[in-house]
């Protein structure tokens, strides 16, 4: 990569409207190191916009070469700056991809929804909700109706209204089943 392309200043330092490429942190050692964050895709990303921070949450992380897939979960928070592993400790969602994750201003949480876990040929769709509340995990009980269980759908928060809004996804159980559903929480 061309230095010219990388950036080592901190993410607020710019605020031209334009992609900018941050320098690759070292990753010497860096598979055993318990706050490197590994490449991923189908993971979540939510912003603590109390804070500042950016948060990163499960996802897999694969190399299809070699027929080699891992579901994580871990989370993850960058300051700017750098990449640092939270939630290491107590109760830990399960490992999963194509969920999805909001921070919830009114509560002060990270909210994780749904997604699977994916071990060939199997998939195991959830709909569970998981909260972050900067210390530990806690998953949360839900009384009466839910969303189906579900894959790759999209999930926003609603400030005004303070409610997370999930809509669509694959709640297929054979195959694929997109759904139009809207949900709130």
């Amino acid at each position: 990569v061309d230095s010219s392309e990388t950036d080592t200043l901190p993410a607020e330092s710019y605020v031209s409207g334009q992609w900018r490429k941050l320098a690759k942190p070292d990753t010497t050692n860096a598979f055993f190191s318990p706050d490197f964050t590994f490449g991923r895709m189908n993971g979540a990303v939510a912003y603590d916009s109390l804070r500042g921070y950016v948060y990163v949450f499960g996802g897999e992380w694969s190399t299809y070469e070699d027929a080699l897939m891992f579901m994580l979960n871990d989370l993850h928070r960058w300051d700017g700056f750098y990449w640092e592993r939270k939630g290491m400790g107590g109760a830990l969602p399960p490992a999963r991809r194509g969920h999805s994750m909001v921070y919830d201003i009114q509560r002060d949480k990270l909210v994780v929804f749904g997604g699977e876990q994916y071990i060939v040929p199997q998939s195991d769709k959830r709909n569970d909700v998981w909260e972050w509340n900067g210390e530990g995990w806690s998953m949360k009980s839900i009384t009466g109706t839910k969303p189906s269980e579900r894959v790759f759908h999209c999930m926003a928060y609603d400030r005004k209204r303070a409610v997370s809004v999930v809509f669509g996804g694959d709640i297929g159980t054979a195959g694929v089943s997109l759904t139009d559903q809207t949900w709130e929480f």
